[in-house]
């Protein structure tokens, strides 16, 4: 019975793994004059996912802030710089003289680029499973455990994941016309926007470092 449980036990927390949150890399390309550049020292993180909602890019912002630190960058979000409206009414030169003034290098802009929904159904499965048997005609004192072959099966079921395609783009300060890094990734299910933003930083993040951008 201990085998028959401990199958059942894998086979839901491979169900539960399946909905679970995750990024991964689609694409990275990064300018070729940046081979000799100086890391990245200062970043300010500007997220185009809250334009209509200020809590959503205050949030998602702080996310990616957080994990920039983590691995060593310093960086700040441009909502606690501006402010929920500090960007209306305002024009690039004087955005650009108050970055410039606050000491940033780069400007990592964010924005999404598609969501979606797909729905897939999963099969169900056989699996076989050693069961002890116990024959009582057995004397006591020979008690004798054999094991025969069960089957467990599981029933199909539809899975329906959301993905988001992020794409982020780095730029130097004093040059906001040419990207000088793209990254896009895909999240699927996220817990939440916090997570989200977290694991799409994080990946970039280790990304960054791969291509010399930051210290590893």
């Amino acid at each position: 019975m201990k085998n028959t449980f401990n199958l059942f036990f894998a086979i839901i927390v491979a169900i539960l793994m399946s909905s679970c949150s995750s990024t991964q890399l689609i694409s990275s390309w990064v300018s070729p004059s940046l081979q000799d550049s100086v890391p990245v020292k200062k970043v300010l993180v500007f997220s185009l996912l809250g334009r209509q909602d200020n809590q959503v890019q205050d949030q998602f912002e702080d996310a990616v802030v957080a994990q920039l630190n983590a691995a060593g960058v310093q960086a700040a979000s441009a909502f606690d710089l501006f402010g929920p409206d500090a960007l209306k009414g305002k024009q690039s030169g004087e955005i650009a003289e108050k970055i410039q003034k606050s000491g940033y290098t780069d400007i990592l802009l964010m924005t999404l680029l598609d969501k979606s929904k797909q729905t897939t159904y999963v099969p169900g499965a056989a699996y076989p499973v050693a069961v002890p048997a116990y024959y009582p005609w057995f004397p006591p004192f020979y008690g004798c455990y054999s094991y025969y072959y069960g089957v467990v099966t599981t029933p199909g079921y539809f899975s329906t994941d959301t993905n988001f395609i992020v794409e982020s783009r780095l730029y130097n300060v004093g040059n906001e016309k040419d990207a000088i890094y793209v990254v896009q990734t895909e999240t699927t299910n996220p817990d939440g926007l916090y997570d989200m933003a977290s694991g799409v930083a994080k990946t970039i993040t280790e990304d960054m470092a791969v291509k010399g951008l930051i210290s590893k």
